[in-house]
């Protein structure tokens, strides 16, 4: 097999996974194991009627804004779980996030609600 010479870090895990894979040495077990990430329900915007773009996980919020104040963000949990939600402004990704909420959970369904402040700048954020 050729390796090509500008290899990435993440084509060079996947082509050592697959050799795991292929080799026997990861079974299919390991394979099939469940996943530990929290169903995402829906998110759900404090007002009247929805953005035109708005679909079950993509909301508009308006900080400052009386009637799209905050978003709700609803979630399943399989297990019990820590688990934690960021709003990121994509503008600047790499600054820390504008909110965050944190809580170890049981198992079951379970919400966040983000109120921005009104010093948050209207923008585009990922809820992560």
């Amino acid at each position: 097999m050729e390796v090509p010479g500008s290899l990435t870090r993440s084509a060079a895990l996947r082509l050592a996974a697959g050799a795991a894979f292929a080799s026997g040495l990861l079974s299919g077990r390991a394979r099939a194991a469940p996943s530990r990430v929290p169903e995402l329900r829906r998110l759900s915007v404090h007002g009247s009627r929805p953005f035109a773009g708005d679909r079950r996980l993509l909301a508009t919020v308006s900080p400052g804004s009386p009637d799209r104040d905050r978003v709700s963000v609803a979630f399943s949990l399989a297990r019990p779980a820590r688990v934690t939600v960021v709003a990121v402004d994509t503008r600047q990704p790499s600054k820390p996030p504008v909110w965050r909420a944190t809580a170890s959970l049981p198992r079951g369904r379970h919400r966040f609600l983000w109120r921005p402040a009104r010093t948050v700048p209207p923008g585009t954020y990922v809820l992560r």
